[in-house]
């Protein structure tokens, strides 16, 4: 997926500056003196200064970050909170019902033709992506935190 927005102010956004931000991939790289072979498979290179997105789940927010280059992580941060329940064990804890509830609470719009499977998707089955975002403050720094207005899924 490749966006294009540019820091404007503390919390407002505009386009124009590109973030490249693939999270299942192999790449040759230098680390340690050496070229090797990085395997990012829900992450995504967070080299200094590279902006990236990092989405939360359906309903939770979602961040754009700047890399601090961390050489220890390969300069890689998450893709985002990563699941808590699998799809299955999302589809069982939570019902329909409940998911398009929580969206219309919040006041999310959800463009999805098929809705028996939204729960898998739903923001509790996901890992706290404020939580997440904590435990990786050595690996990039938040530009923006943006909420979520609307969900759009095949």
């Amino acid at each position: 997926m490749t966006e294009k927005i540019q820091k404007y102010s503390d919390q407002k956004v505009v386009f124009g500056e590109e973030i490249n931000c693939h999270h299942n991939y192999a790449s040759l790289e230098h680390h340690y003196g050496k070229n090797v072979w990085v395997h990012r498979k829900g992450a995504t290179r967070a080299r200094s200064g590279e902006l990236a997105v990092i989405p939360g789940a359906m309903g939770s927010y979602s961040y754009v970050v700047k890399g601090r280059g961390n050489e220890e992580s390969f300069c890689t941060s998450s893709h985002g909170a990563g699941r808590a329940y699998s799809r299955k064990g999302a589809m069982e804890a939570f019902s329909c019902e409940a998911v398009l509830n929580d969206l219309k609470e919040q006041g999310i719009i959800l463009g999805k033709s098929k809705k028996a499977d939204v729960a898998e998707e739903s923001r509790f089955a996901y890992k706290d992506i404020e939580t997440v975002m904590d435990n990786q403050n050595d690996l990039v720094e938040i530009v923006s935190k943006l909420k979520t207005i609307a969900v759009v899924k095949g």
